[in-house]
């Protein structure tokens, strides 16, 4: 067994590659999402292989992102290394799927060590991936000192027509969908990077602003805008019957998934109770379709909901007829400040009465 490493670029070609050997391998794991990573953040990507016999095992695209804010404790900015929805499994052997694993994860130890990254966080492996509903490889990542947490998505089946996926989802979402329709709510899809800005990204910053939620800045959508080129991202804006915009929604799609993102909803939609989530989220499921997706992520729930916003998460995520599943999250520090500070936070769980003041 042998592991190839690259920087910056692979020695193949990647994308076709994931495409034709890993079904529903994640767009998470494409060069075009290093390349958007890299215009933004400056991030340097990684691209990693194992091999038996010059057949992939587990390959894995990782990205090295030299000035992230991440050590909140000193107020400093650090390195970090991030890979998301890999390693793309490619083996159905355990064996060899634990230690082509293991062999990734240690060179990306050994490249952090090397760059002194003081922080590895991982997403977990592809939602909508095979290997999902089989026993997860999380004892590596145990064995290399990573924290592991459970988080959760939806995934809604998209190989059935029209008329079958209307009738999958709850009564609820149909209802809600007709009532949208009926007083005259559109779906329309956004076309070039001025209309990017004027009528998804202004309302989407004014709406999360109004709910005391983060925005993602705006040149975080420009220069994907500019990157993808509408290749792998589509958004969209329900408008009333008189043009305003009362929500936002968009996704971005790879290998036959798509994935939402960017969802908002105005104040006055949300007091009204006018369900333009719900008109989005169908109109833009049946666009994924038309563009040749097989599946829709409903983009992560808390397994265990802790707040009333939670539950309402989740409970809206629910009605749209999709398989639930459970995925594992990873993170891994490698300076002395967040182990301090997650050592303390254990102590404090651990002894409470000596930190009463």
């Amino acid at each position: 067994m042998k592991l190839t490493f690259n920087l910056y670029t692979p020695k193949t070609q990647w994308d076709l590659f994931l495409s034709n050997e890993a079904k529903y391998s994640s767009f998470l794991q494409s060069t075009r999402w290093a390349r958007i990573n890299m215009e933004i953040f400056g991030a340097i990507p990684l691209y990693l292989c194992v091999l038996e016999y010059d057949k992939p095992v587990a390959c894995l695209m990782a990205l090295h992102y030299p000035g992230a804010k991440t050590v909140k404790l000193t107020n400093k900015y650090s390195p970090r290394l991030e890979f998301n929805d890999g390693p793309v499994i490619f083996s159905n052997n355990v064996s060899l799927i634990n230690t082509g694993t293991i062999l990734l994860l240690n060179t990306i130890d050994q490249y952090c060590v090397q760059n002194k990254i003081p922080f590895i966080t991982a997403s977990g492996l592809s939602d909508v991936s095979r290997v999902i509903t089989e026993p997860i490889p999380s004892e590596p990542f145990i064995d290399h000192n990573y924290n592991v947490f459970r988080w959760g998505t939806f995934i809604v089946d998209l190989h059935k027509d029209e008329d079958t996926l209307w009738m999958t989802i709850k009564r609820s979402a149909r209802k809600s969908i007709k009532k949208a329709r009926r007083i005259g709510v559109m779906v329309v899809q956004i076309q070039n990077l001025e209309e990017l800005h004027s009528q998804f990204y202004q309302p989407y910053a004014r709406f999360e602003k109004s709910f005391d939620r983060r925005v993602t800045p705006w040149h975080y959508f420009a220069s994907t805008w500019e990157v993808d080129r509408q290749e792998n991202y589509a958004f969209y804006v329900a408008n009333s019957a008189d043009g305003e915009v009362l929500g936002t929604l968009g996704m971005y799609y790879f290998n036959r998934v798509a994935t939402e993102i960017a969802s908002s909803i105005s104040p006055a939609a949300y007091q009204q109770k006018i369900p333009v989530q719900d008109l989005l989220h169908w109109e833009i499921m049946l666009d994924a379709r038309r563009k040749g997706c097989d599946y829709f992520n409903l983009a992560g729930v808390n397994p265990n909901p802790t707040s009333a916003k939670e539950h309402g998460i989740r409970q809206f995520k629910e009605k749209w007829g999709g398989r639930y599943v459970e995925y594992p999250i990873f993170r891994k520090d490698l300076h002395w400040v967040p182990r301090l500070h997650n050592w303390l936070k254990r102590q404090r769980q651990k002894f409470p009465s000596l930190y009463l003041h």
